[in-house]
């Protein structure tokens, strides 16, 4: 689903056309929750490290952990990567400058963290928020490609790769920005 949010191929008359899909775009999917030996913090830190190897500039952070204390590993990973991180913000309707949701709530240069609105341009009921978030995108009822079709799924795990798109579009036409220009370009054009 958030695959075909960031590059679902356009003009061939099939399902959706994806945020980024006028670009060269490539995809590398990278299990960090579910399945056997994930969803762990130390899992997300390998798959960034993996990312890095391959030469990723963007990382789209679909996941987060709610925890109470920061996880130094993964901290260090995010605040050192010269990846640029768009992570969704959760789905607990709370504030994140209070109750943390990770990777998002980091306040680095490289960390876009995003909220989802709903189909009104309103925050969405079930979105976490605060001042630590950077942006919002669609996130309600956001229909793209799933294992045999299409469908509809709701989240800031879909507001996120709207970001993503979008930055991946700005990598393609402007590729010697500093992350924080990058993330300032974001934030001054919501």
């Amino acid at each position: 689903h958030v695959a075909g949010i960031i590059a679902a191929a356009n003009n061939n008359n099939i399902g959706i056309a994806g945020v980024a899909s006028n670009y060269n775009v490539q995809i590398m999917s990278l299990k960090v929750l579910g399945g056997q030996d994930s969803g762990s913090t130390s899992t997300a830190v390998k798959a960034i490290k993996y990312a890095e190897k391959m030469g990723a500039s963007i990382a789209n952070c679909s996941w987060n952990f709610i925890i109470q204390s920061k996880d130094p590993l993964l901290e260090r990973t995010i605040h050192e990567s010269d990846i640029m991180f768009v992570c969704a913000a959760g789905n607990e309707a709370v504030n994140v400058d209070r109750s943390p949701s990770y990777p998002a709530s980091y306040n680095f240069s490289n960390v876009i963290s995003v909220a989802a609105t709903d189909s009104m341009g309103s925050l969405a009921p079930y979105s976490n928020y605060g001042k630590t978030v950077t942006t919002a995108a669609p996130g309600s009822d956001i229909y793209s490609t799933i294992i045999g079709g299409y469908g509809y799924n709701s989240g800031t795990s879909m507001a996120t790769p709207m970001v993503t798109g979008i930055l991946a579009m700005m990598y393609a036409n402007k590729a010697n920005l500093y992350p924080t220009q990058y993330k300032s370009l974001i934030k001054s054009s919501v």
